[in-house]
């Protein structure tokens, strides 16, 4: 699975509902908004995300993860999470791993507020 595909079905996965507004979720994945529609697009194809109107706003949609979805990223994580033990977290002492994540941690609530 392209990582693409693996970062939008993760942030899918964890958002209320498991779904977000398009531009939410272009905000909240590591691409750009027009990577985004392309990915959305092709996990739309492969049955792993759907878009769902907006009731609220008729103009936009919602791009949520199906029961496929969830499957697929459930039996890639393994594989995702064993690269980033190999490449980046064996290279790091626990101090160093905990200090980057405090620093993520404060990136992400400054986000989220």
């Amino acid at each position: 699975m392209p990582i693409s595909w693996y970062d939008v079905l993760l942030v899918l996965n964890s958002a209320p509902e498991r779904r977000l507004r398009m531009v939410e979720l272009g905000s909240h994945a590591v691409l750009s908004r027009e990577q985004v529609s392309r990915v959305v697009s092709e996990l739309e194809r492969a049955g792993l995300v759907e878009r769902q109107p907006n009731p609220g706003d008729k103009r936009s949609f919602f791009a949520a993860i199906t029961r496929a979805g969830r499957d697929r990223l459930r039996a890639t994580a393994p594989t995702y999470l064993d690269a980033i033990e190999e490449h980046y977290a064996r290279h790091l002492s626990d101090r160093e791993l905990d200090t980057i994540a405090r620093a993520l941690g404060k990136v992400l609530a400054a986000e989220e507020s």
